[in-house]
């Protein structure tokens, strides 16, 4: 098995020519869209992909955590592959249109970060906050979220100066991580002495100060210039 190419031990399987190609237009230019993409147009059909910001999806971001530097290997990849086969429109799709020129229409506009409801709480940042024009330098910060989403931005913010405060609700940091990569990044969590809170949660910010829960007692963190949540994704499903 291979978590980058799915058809190793299968070289033998190839993808069947349809007996009568459609009009497919694919919506998102993630890494799943751009595989369908990709094989569709091996089946034979003829493949219009619709990108409205650029190829990748939230896949480029993902090159930026610790450790992961040759996934943009992969995603140039998957770019290059479609750039040369695949008619690519870098605009919104809209309904209507795609209805009356497409035979199947495939959507995989992926996910979104969830939006906190954090009483006070009107700006925050996601994993946008790892593009190096983004990143803060000698800030103070608190990563609401201690998944592996949230803990490899800790490490990224701290390596770059910052004082950052991991709060979550549970008790285990990165708990669905693979084993071996969460054991390389607890190990430098630990080493950059990264400030855990477990058993906490966010309950309102007041100025620069956040008010907590620790365990049904109450704390609070002081002079925090940026908050980055974390807490989970929800589908793209705005068409």
């Amino acid at each position: 098995m291979c978590v980058v190419n799915p058809e190793v031990g299968k070289e033998e399987k190839k993808l069947e020519k349809v007996a009568k190609p459609k009009k497919v237009a694919v919506v998102g230019g993630g890494l799943a869209g751009m595989e369908a993409a990709l094989a569709l147009n091996e089946r034979g059909h003829k493949v219009t992909l619709f990108e409205k910001n650029t190829l990748g999806g939230l896949f480029n971001l993902a090159f930026r955590a610790p450790r992961k530097a040759n996934l943009e290997k992969f995603k140039k990849y998957f770019v290059d592959e479609v750039t040369e086969k695949i008619d690519v429109i870098f605009e919104d799709a809209h309904p209507d249109e795609l209805m009356k020129n497409y035979e199947t229409v495939i959507l995989a506009t992926g996910s979104l970060p969830k939006t906190p409801s954090i009483p006070g709480l009107k700006e925050w940042d996601w994993a946008e906050i790892l593009e190096p024009d983004k990143t803060p330098k000698n800030k103070s910060g608190v990563i609401v979220g201690g998944g592996f989403i949230g803990a490899e931005i800790a490490e990224v913010l701290v390596k770059n100066g910052n004082d950052v405060t991991i709060i979550k609700r549970s008790e285990e940091i990165a708990p669905r991580m693979e084993v071996m990569s969460r054991n390389f990044l607890l190990k430098s969590l630990k080493e950059l002495k990264v400030k855990i809170l477990t058993g906490a949660d966010v309950v309102r910010k007041q100025g620069g100060t956040l008010y907590l829960s620790i365990s049904d007692k109450e704390g609070h963190i002081e002079n925090v210039d940026f908050v980055v949540y974390t807490k989970g994704m929800v589908p793209e499903n705005s068409m």
